[in-house]
């Protein structure tokens, strides 16, 4: 009594396989590509954070802080005057992470008279 009991071959099984394979593969590159492009939380805190400090130093021009760490980030911050205006200052505010420059922000402001 023997019975037949219906099965794959080898090769409808290498087939599924292969086509499964390609499925994830597709599907973890889509992954990858989407994890990269979101904006990172620490890049937004970093904008925020250099936003805040050329504020500060536009609203109160005598009183800038040239140096600051905030969350591990130094902000260093320079005040100069524009070259073609005596009335005027240029306010850069940089952002390093562990010496590395990771952002930038420059700004204009009006000198207070003294």
């Amino acid at each position: 009594m023997s019975k037949k009991l219906p099965a794959s071959t080898l090769i409808e099984v290498l087939i599924a396989l292969v086509i499964i394979m390609a499925v994830f593969i597709t599907a973890s590159k889509i992954y990858v590509n989407v994890f990269m492009s979101a904006p990172s939380y620490q890049n937004m805190s970093i904008k925020k954070q250099l936003l805040d400090q050329l504020n500060k130093c536009i609203e109160n021009p005598n009183e800038v802080t040239e140096h600051s760490i905030i969350e591990g980030i130094e902000y260093q911050t320079t005040v100069k005057q524009a070259g073609y205006s005596d009335s005027l200052s240029i306010v850069e505010v940089k952002a390093f992470n562990q010496e590395k420059l990771v952002g930038a922000i420059k700004g204009l402001t009006k000198k207070q008279a003294q």
